[in-house]
C-alpha cells in the first residue's frame, strides 16, 4: 500500500512578498483560483484513499491547512512545533505511518509542484511502488530531464541500468548533488548524465528510517524519544538539527535507484517558475492582475492595482498590499536573500 506524505511546512521565501510567514505559497491560489496544496491533495486522492494520505506541517500553519484540506483525517496531519527542515518532518511522519502499517511504502511529495500529465504521474507512482516491492532495501528517486542549469534543485547522476518494470527502465544512482553552483549545473546539463530531482522519493518507511540511524543518528534518537513520549515534543523537537532530506540522507546514501519520468513537472518555488507555467512564448507578458504596457515583453506582472510599463523586458513586478518586488527574471532565486535581509534589519512586519 502506498502512503503519500505531503510536506507543507515551508515558508516559500522565494515567492515573497505574496508568500508570507503565516500564509506561505502552498496556500496561495496560484493555479487558476486553487492553492498549490489543494491541487496536490486532489491529484493524489484520485487514485489513493484519503485515509492513506498524510500531511506534515508546522503549528503556525496547521489551522489554515486543516481548513484548506478538510477531508483529511486529523490523525493524518503531523504537526511540528517549529520548522526544523524536511528531514525531521519526514522522519516524524514515517513513525506515524508505521503505526498504521508496518509494511508501508511511502512517497515523499512537496506541496508546491505543478504536474501537467496527471495520468502519467500516477503511472510513475504505481511503477515506483512495484520497484520497491521488488527491491525493498532501496530508495527510489524519480528523475526528470533538466532543460536549463537550475541551481535551486537537486541533481541525480544516473548510473547503470538496474532493471525494467512495466516497460520503464530504472537505473542505479551514482551520486546525488543538492543545489550545485551555476558552473557545476552547466556541466551537469552538458553531460546529459544527470536528472533533476523533483523530490519524489519512494521507499519502505521502516527501511528509510534505518537510513536515519545510519546518517542522522542523533535525529533518529530524538524522533524515537518523541514517539515514545509524545508529551515531550515541545521540548525535544526544537533541539533537532535542522537539515533537509536531500542533504541529510540522499547526498550521503548510495543504495538508491532512479526512475526517469516525463509528466510535465514544475517546481513552483520562485517567481520565474510562475512565468514559465503560464507563458506561451519567450516574449509573453504573464499578467496576474491589471497591466497596460508599451513595448514591454517577457515580464511577470502580479498586482491588484494597475501596473503600467514602458520598454520593460524580462522582469518580475510583484505587488502585495504592503510591499513591491522588482527583479530581473534570471535572479528569481535571490528573492530569498531579500527575506534574509528583512530579518537582519528586524523588519518583521514584512515577513
Amino acid at each position: 500500500m502506498l502512503y503519500p506524505i505531503i510536506i507543507a511546512g515551508g515558508q516559500g521565501t522565494r515567492l515573497w512578498p505574496i508568500s508570507r510567514k503565516g500564509e506561505p505559497k502552498q496556500i496561495k491560489p496560484f493555479l487558476n483560483g486553487k492553492t498549490l496544496l489543494k491541487k496536490t491533495y486532489e491529484r493524489l486522492s484520485v487514485n489513493i484513499p484519503g485515509e492513506n494520505i498524510f500531511l506534515s506541517t508546522t503549528s503556525l500553519l496547521s489551522d489554515v491547512i486543516q481548513k484548506e484540506i478538510q477531508n483529511l483525517p486529523k490523525g493524518n496531519i503531523i504537526i511540528e512545533p517549529e520548522p526544523r527542515g524536511t528531514a525531521a518532518a519526514l522522519g516524524l511522519s514515517l513513525f506515524r505511518i508505521l503505526k498504521k502499517d508496518k509494511d508501508a511504502i511511502f512517497v515523499y511529495i512537496n506541496s508546491d509542484n505543478f504536474i501537467q500529465d496527471e495520468k502519467e504521474y500516477h503511472k510513475i507512482l504505481s511503477i515506483g511502488e512495484k520497484i520497491i516491492l521488488q527491491h525493498p532495501d532501496r530508495i527510489l528517486l524519480v528523475g526528470v530531464k533538466p532543460d536549463f542549469p537550475e541551481i535551486g534543485y537537486g541533481y541525480i547522476k544516473v548510473g547503470d541500468m538496474a532493471g525494467e518494470t512495466d516497460e520503464h527502465k530504472f537505473y542505479s544512482v551514482e551520486k546525488f548533488i543538492e543545489k550545485p553552483n551555476i558552473e557545476t549545473a552547466n556541466k551537469f546539463l552538458e553531460s546529459g548524465n544527470y536528472l533533476w530531482n523533483p523530490t519524489l522519493i519512494i521507499a519502505r518507511a521502516d527501511v528509510f528510517l534505518n537510513f536515519y540511524k545510519k546518517h542522522l543518528p542523533k535525529m533518529y534518537d530524538k524522533l524515537t524519544e518523541i514517539v515514545e513520549s509524545p508529551e515531550k515534543i515541545e521540548q525535544i523537537f526544537p533541539t533537532i538539527e535542522a537539515t533537509s532530506v536531500d542533504c541529510g540522507i540522499l547526498e550521503k546514501e548510495n543504495n538508491m535507484f532512479v526512475l526517469p519520468a516525463d509528466f510535465g513537472w514544475m517546481d513552483i518555488g520562485h517567481w520565474k517558475a510562475i512565468w514559465d507555467m503560464y507563458a506561451l512564448g519567450i516574449d509573453d507578458n504573464v499578467e496576474i492582475g491589471k497591466h497596460v504596457h508599451l513595448d514591454s515583453r517577457g515580464n511577470l506582472i502580479y498586482s491588484n492595482r494597475l501596473v503600467a510599463t514602458i520598454g520593460l523586458e524580462n522582469m518580475l513586478v510583484i505587488d502585495s498590499h504592503d510591499a513591491l518586488l522588482v527583479c530581473p527574471k534570471n535572479r528569481a532565486q535571490d528573492v530569498k536573500k531579500i527575506v534574509e535581509k528583512l530579518k537582519q534589519e528586524n523588519k518583521e512586519d514584512y515577513l
